[in-house]
């Protein structure tokens, strides 16, 4: 697992560039304060997938993953002791954006699966 580095201080909209497993990754983060979530662009050689919203413990690739191949993106709580939904101040502190391989996006189901998540 790779944790992508976020600037907590960017704001309501945040672009970044990644280098995951030999794929350079654009990301564009967008705080939606309408519906108080934030979703975010990815785009790199392979393709580009929009309008993503992030949701906690939920491969955000799984749908149609057009820019990473063998992987996923997931937000996943950094501290446990965290009782705050994912929100405008806690994306890159409380919550962060990963990188999982294949073998560990199984590993993932299978401890969402015995959680009942």
């Amino acid at each position: 697992m790779i944790e992508i580095p976020l600037n907590k201080d960017g704001g309501a909209w945040r672009t970044l560039s990644v280098n995951i497993s030999g794929v350079s990754l654009s990301i564009r983060l967008l705080w939606n304060g309408r519906d108080a979530h934030w979703f975010a662009d990815l785009e790199s050689v392979d393709g580009k997938n929009s309008g993503i919203r992030l949701v906690v413990n939920t491969p955000l690739l799984a749908y149609k993953n057009r820019c990473l191949n063998g992987g996923d993106l997931v937000v996943l709580k950094k501290r446990l002791d965290c009782r705050d939904p994912l929100g405008f101040d806690n994306l890159g502190s409380d919550y962060t954006l990963n990188y999982i391989d294949e073998s560990e996006m199984e590993h993932l189901y299978e401890v969402l699966a015995a959680k009942g998540a």
